[in-house]
């Protein structure tokens, strides 16, 4: 079957490899649908190479058709339509054992630290994998991963005033899972198509960062309310300084975004001030994972929506180039 591996910076390699022999309680996956995620393009263009060095069999944006199951579950099938949770959770250290199973000391990611989605076939333990139903689109099951980072940013936040920065992918889905659970929305963003994409999937207001009168016009849209939320898919001083000039007292700031460098200046006196709560988020669990797939399956999240294009496989450099010379929300690439 074929493989591919991202050898160094923007150079892959093709290779033929035997198939995976399954373990019991794992299930053989065809892999019919990929992301391409900021990460991997960061490994393309050789940034963030501490964090995820190279060569690396990426994508851990991924799903598929289950071909072979070695378990007697009936809860997965041959046949059965799948995403695949990318985290494989050890169930055995003091964070998976406290229920805090993201934070798992011995976390396997798929695309990370174990070979990802750019392969044909891949086995997956049937307790990472989530089921859609029979006649949703395979060529969207990727999209099901990103989905759920835009539901772990947003998730329990309910009738506030929500500011989400950075309305790629992550941050565009954010917008209809925050109007979904009674928030007003603002958007904001460097990209007027991607803010334009906003605003049709509900933002209540959309700011372009570059402009100078964002202030009065948010100003101008809050009248006398606050804001009560601010989710980041993208960091750096600027944006993390005017977020908490914004926020209300007691307000809250999470941020998902891995920074090229990693130190920010902050001014922690202003934060102090103002009792603002702080909050770095590292992917999400996988209850959350099973909740945003009932999101898509329902249309709160209607995938078309952030899918800018698809590639084969075969055509996969042409496909990263194409993300990073349009600034593209999600591509994907089907077999």
């Amino acid at each position: 079957m074929l493989k591919i591996t991202l050898k160094s910076p923007g150079e892959f390699i093709f290779n033929d490899v035997p198939e995976p022999t399954l373990k019991e309680g794992e299930a053989l996956i065809e892999v019919k649908s990929r992301g391409i995620c900021a990460g991997d393009i960061c490994q393309y263009k050789g940034k963030k190479l501490d964090l995820c060095p190279l060569p690396s069999v990426q994508c851990h944006e991924f799903g598929g058709i289950v071909r072979e199951v070695k378990n007697s579950s009936k809860e997965i099938k041959v046949g059965d339509k799948v995403a695949v949770f990318p985290h494989v959770n050890c169930r055995d250290c003091f964070y998976c054992n406290s229920g805090l199973e993201l934070t798992c000391d011995n976390d396997k990611i798929f695309g990370i630290n174990i070979d990802g989605g750019l392969v044909e076939k891949v086995a997956v333990p049937l307790r990472n994998l989530v089921k859609f139903s029979d006649d949703f689109d395979e060529q969207y099951l990727s999209v099901l991963e990103p989905a759920t980072v835009a539901y772990h940013i947003i998730n329990g936040v309910k009738d506030s005033n929500v500011v989400i920065i950075g309305v790629g992918s992550i941050g565009v889905m954010a917008v209809p899972i925050a109007k979904y659970n009674n928030n007003k929305v603002i958007a904001v963003d460097i990209d007027d198509n991607h803010l334009k994409t906003a605003e049709r999937l509900g933002a209540d207001l959309t700011l372009n960062v570059q402009e100078k009168d964002n202030d009065k016009k948010l100003k101008d849209f809050l009248g006398k309310d606050k804001i009560d939320f601010v989710g980041m898919t993208h960091l750096n001083e600027q944006l993390l300084d005017w977020s908490i000039s914004v926020i209300k007292k007691c307000g809250t700031i999470v941020f998902i975004d891995i920074l090229e460098e990693p130190f920010l200046k902050v001014d922690f006196r202003k934060m102090w001030n103002k009792i603002v709560t702080l909050k770095g988020l590292d992917s999400f669990y996988f209850k959350e994972f099973e909740e945003t797939a009932k999101l898509i399956e329902k249309r709160v999240i209607n995938p078309k929506d952030v899918v800018s294009r698809i590639f084969p496989l075969a055509k996969i450099k042409e496909a990263y180039d194409y993300k990073i010379s349009e600034n593209a929300l999600k591509v994907i690439l089907i077999n």
